[in-house]
């Protein structure tokens, strides 16, 4: 049982009282146990607890600087979403917007990720979907997007994503070089780098 879920357990015990569900009486005390959850105050928290992601849903996360500094870069899911956008805050203007979504770069298609990316994601704790996470090149120019088993750079001034082929195994651990023409990631255990001009 994951940590999650069992926090969950735990709230749910604390809500219907220990000692109704597992007092001598039995099914009596099943009975009195729910009696008694129907009778907490504010019986929608745990429900809003799950919903939100432990009510961090729809707060800024991995935030990055642009190098000019006059962006801010995060990801951000809805208040009771778990698939994450790539967002953009304009420092001087103090506007944001909406950089990319996981459908835009996917151009419709659903999301499709390999056994072995949800175990990671397992290991991780990462409940959310969507982007979630990306790498900015030094000199800010492009975004590095691992997304459904798949690696795609986005280009700042157009907004125009490329696709990085990889022929075969799902990439892992992506990184741009310095110059931020190239990027290494881990395939079947061997690494692999990928030229982006070519």
């Amino acid at each position: 049982m994951n940590r999650k879920r069992r926090w969950l357990l735990v709230l749910a015990l604390a809500a219907v009282g220990v000692e109704g569900c597992v007092g001598r009486n039995g099914a009596r005390g099943l009975r009195a146990g729910r009696a008694e959850s129907e009778s907490i105050a504010n019986p929608a928290f745990l429900e809003q607890y799950a919903a939100t992601r432990r009510f961090s849903a729809g707060e800024p996360s991995s935030i990055k600087v642009a190098p000019d500094g006059k962006t801010v870069l995060f990801l951000r899911s809805g208040p009771r979403s778990f698939v994450q956008d790539l967002y953009e805050y304009d420092v001087v203007g103090g506007r944001e917007r909406v950089l990319m979504t996981a459908e835009q770069i996917l151009r419709g298609t659903s999301e499709n990720l390999s056994a072995e990316e949800l175990a990671r994601r397992e290991r991780m704790r990462l409940s959310a979907r969507g982007i979630t996470s990306y790498q900015l090149s030094e000199d800010g120019s492009k975004i590095l997007v691992p997304l459904s088993d798949r690696l795609f750079v986005i280009h700042r001034a157009s907004s125009k994503v490329m696709e990085l082929k990889v022929s075969e195994g799902f990439p892992i651990d992506p990184l741009f070089s310095p110059d931020g023409w190239r990027v290494a990631c881990v395939r079947n255990g061997d690494l692999y780098v990928l030229d982006i001009s070519s």
